[in-house]
């Protein structure tokens, strides 16, 4: 039996990768101007508000990915093979635009290097592929759902919490912070890596039923999670005088807080029938283009700073992020659309 479409997962998807988007948009030249500028804060500020992106598509893996008994040959030839490949194109394609065209590297040597090295935003690609490749043990774990919450509270403890607590402390207290920061070390929980909780949570948090008072609550501390990660940001980095991005990491409280309450919000709110089969199949093919969009964007933001000039700040911030993000995103989504109408470059490459 054909499963039904999960509606409110092609929302996310859309609002993740436009979250993304933005990141990167508003990251353009977060590191070279002053922190105590109005230009600098503004772009805090967006980039801060999105920053649970990335968090949303591994929750989105996990809740579809986890739950089936799939063969290994299965995974390993339909979901790591299309990541593997992906990586190579993207990489190669990146290595080579950098190379002829953005003058990146000077040498062939350099432009290979790259190739394996990836552009910056591919990381994404292996650490999908990577969770596909431990999916078999994780299922194990979901199919039991104390032992998958149990899982849970310990990625939240040990790859969140503490870690971020250590962080903090360090900002200050360095050698008490090295101290706590080896004793945890020492204790070898390594399985409990942040996205494998992301992972695991995705499928928890579709597959469960949360009271109305537990949403609002996550709706609050998604907020006010939001409002640290921009605060917190400006007030370190004013204090160091230079940019910090230790609150905007994805394995942060913060960051899984905020795209707890997405996740939830979208659950809740998107998740109803669409009107019409027109618009239902347009929902489904911009949902389908996302990977597209997520992969193709940098090129598109690269040369739009190395070629016209442009970037957020060719005019006031708080115009020019959203602004620019959004043109991004539909130059990318064209592109991601006219692939995905490719055989076999819309099943290996986008």
């Amino acid at each position: 039996m054909k499963e039904k479409r999960i509606v409110y997962f092609d929302y996310l998807r859309i609002l993740a990768v436009f979250a993304v988007v933005m990141i990167h948009v508003a990251a353009n030249k977060w590191k070279s101007i002053a922190v105590d500028s109005y230009e600098w804060q503004i772009l805090n500020v967006y980039d801060g508000m999105v920053r649970w992106g990335v968090a949303v598509f591994v929750m989105i893996s996990g809740a579809l990915f986890l739950g089936k008994e799939q063969s290994l040959r299965k995974i390993y030839k339909k979901n790591v093979l299309r990541m593997f490949i992906a990586y190579v194109f993207w990489s190669s394609f990146y290595a080579a635009v950098g190379y002829f065209l953005f003058h990146a590297t000077d040498s062939v040597k350099g432009m290979l290097l790259t190739i394996i090295k990836g552009h910056y935003h591919l990381w994404f690609i292996l650490m999908i592929a990577g969770l596909y490749m431990v999916s078999p043990f994780l299922n194990r774990i979901v199919s039991d759902r104390k032992t998958a919450v149990y899982f849970v509270v310990l990625a939240f403890v040990f790859a969140f919490l503490l870690p971020q607590c250590i962080k903090i402390l360090g900002l200050k207290y360095s050698g008490g912070a090295n101290l706590i920061g080896k004793f945890i070390s020492n204790m070898k929980v390594k399985m409990v890596v942040g996205y494998s909780g992301f992972y695991v949570l995705g499928y928890l948090l579709n597959t469960c039923e949360i009271k109305k008072k537990w949403r609002i609550a996550a709706y609050i501390f998604g907020l006010l999670a939001i409002l640290f990660t921009i605060g917190a940001t400006s007030f370190v980095s004013l204090r160091q005088h230079s940019p910090t991005s230790s609150f905007y990491d994805d394995t942060t409280v913060n960051t899984l807080l905020a795209a707890v309450a997405i996740f939830l919000f979208a659950k809740t709110h998107f998740n109803k029938p669409v009107s019409s089969p027109k618009k239902q199949a347009l929902l489904v093919f911009v949902s389908k283009c996302t990977f597209g969009v997520y992969l193709i964007h940098p090129f598109l933001l690269k040369a739009a700073n190395t070629w016209l000039n442009i970037s957020p700040l060719s005019f006031n911030p708080l115009a020019s992020v959203p602004v620019l993000s959004l043109v991004i995103f539909a130059a990318s989504l064209l592109i991601s659309a006219l692939l995905n109408k490719i055989p076999i470059v819309k099943t290996w490459i986008v």
